[in-house]
């Protein structure tokens, strides 16, 4: 066999390192595709977690029960508190009675309490009776409970809804929560 096939030619070794470097570059560009998918993912993350520590929380607090005897009504006062860290803009409250497993028709109520709600500070909401009718099934139920739907906006326009329900015990004349949910 002749010698000169027996030794590698300078093609064979910059074959040999291009097969190399094509390799090596397919290899990082999978790494670097990884890479910023990982990335992203992060931004992701950390803007969720950022977003959900910097919004306003809109929770309910301390309801208080108001009989009047002429005309005769009934009015529950409750207290709605931002409990996050940045204000609540166009707070509105819609409240509703529910007697007996029904809702009392025509009783749904909105009410704006405020256009601003600061961090800290507590606002008064409520609903009351209204005509003798309505008065009578609420004074009379053998069961009553306020279901409290609260809306507000964040600082970027971002619609937040905080709702509750509350069970009237008549043996302690007070309310307890049934059920809370924040969005």
């Amino acid at each position: 066999m002749p010698l000169f096939l027996l030794q590698p030619t300078s093609y064979d070794a910059v074959a040999t390192a291009t097969i190399v470097i094509a390799i090596a570059t397919v290899a990082y560009f999978f790494t670097t595709l990884v890479l910023v998918w990982l990335t992203k993912r992060n931004v992701d993350l950390t803007k969720r977690m950022f977003e959900a520590s910097h919004r306003p929380y809109v929770a309910f607090s301390d309801w208080s029960r108001e009989l009047t005897q002429t005309p005769q009504s009934l009015a529950l006062h409750l207290l709605v508190k931002n409990v996050g860290s940045v204000p609540a803009f166009d707070l509105a409250v819609n409240t509703y009675f529910v007697v007996d497993g029904h809702v009392l028709p025509n009783v749904e109520r909105d009410e704006k309490v405020s256009s601003v709600l600061f961090p800290g500070v507590p606002e008064q909401a409520g609903v009351q009776t209204e005509g003798e009718a309505e008065f009578k099934k609420v004074s009379e139920a053998s069961s009553l409970v306020i279901s409290v739907k609260c809306s507000y906006r964040g600082a970027a326009k971002e619609a937040y809804i905080t709702e509750g329900k509350f069970e009237y015990i008549k043996e302690r004349n007070t309310f307890r929560i049934a059920k809370t949910t924040a969005t």
